[in-house]
């Protein structure tokens, strides 16, 4: 299985301290940040060179749920039968219906939510969701331990990306590594933020007829020594 991540917006509704996107996060009111999506761009993109049947699609920001062609871009993956993961940090989810193939990963920001309002909000969405538990990631809190106390379903992954905690992980749950590409667009500029800070693709370029140049500039991943973590976060939830 291959795994597709769209970014939707750089807009989020917190402020982190220790948030990787930095100068890149802007607010949802600033007019340098298009908070939108062509969905027929992304259509065109979908239908030349994404199996529904051979990859999962994450939509991912800042706060995917805040972008105004959120539910629209739901409806559209929907349609066209992919499964959706989504990168949220709980705040928003029930701004649309049930959907069969669509998976909430929840990270709980403790200087900006309390846990119980994390907790409801994850037990009250319409779709199922995991809270995301990073080892590696220093709070006041065990997560972990609020986790388990409030049975709220959750899935291991890596803040920032530390291989030596993916290590662990994979071992502790016998999570076996398969090779898989692993492609992120972007609609809010020719950058995305990730631990290496590497330039992503912008769906706006893409042509059905330049497709294969379009292609080599998107991958991010391939393999050891780099572990993806969306690969990582979804082959937990979905299985495959």
């Amino acid at each position: 299985m291959n795994y597709l991540t769209i970014v939707l917006t750089s807009s989020c509704n917190f402020k982190c301290p220790e948030c990787p996107m930095g100068e890149y996060r802007k607010s949802i009111e600033d007019p340098r940040n298009y908070n939108y999506i062509n969905l027929e761009k992304l259509s065109e993109f979908l239908r030349d060179l994404i199996d529904p049947c051979e990859w999962i699609i994450e939509l991912t920001g800042g706060e995917p749920t805040l972008c105004k062609e959120y539910i629209p871009t739901i409806n559209l993956l929907t349609k066209m039968g992919y499964r959706i993961s989504v990168l949220t940090n709980a705040t928003n989810m029930n701004v649309i219906g049930r959907h069969p193939n669509l998976k909430y990963f929840c990270t709980w920001h403790e200087t900006q939510m309390d846990f119980k309002t994390f907790s409801k909000n994850i037990q009250n969405c319409n779709n199922e969701c995991y809270a995301v538990y990073y080892p590696n990631k220093k709070t006041e809190t065990d997560a972990k331990v609020l986790f388990d106390l409030y049975s709220i379903p959750y899935v291991y992954c890596s803040w920032n990306e530390d291989l030596f905690t993916f290590g662990n992980i994979m071992e502790k749950l016998k999570i076996p590594y398969v090779p898989f590409e692993s492609i992120t667009i972007n609609n809010v500029g020719e950058v995305a933020v990730c631990a290496k800070m590497k330039p992503y693709a912008n769906l706006y370029n893409y042509t059905s007829k330049n497709k294969y140049d379009f292609i080599p500039k998107q991958k991010t991943c391939t393999g050891f020594p780099t572990i993806c973590p969306v690969w990582f976060r979804n082959i937990q939830a979905w299985g495959v």
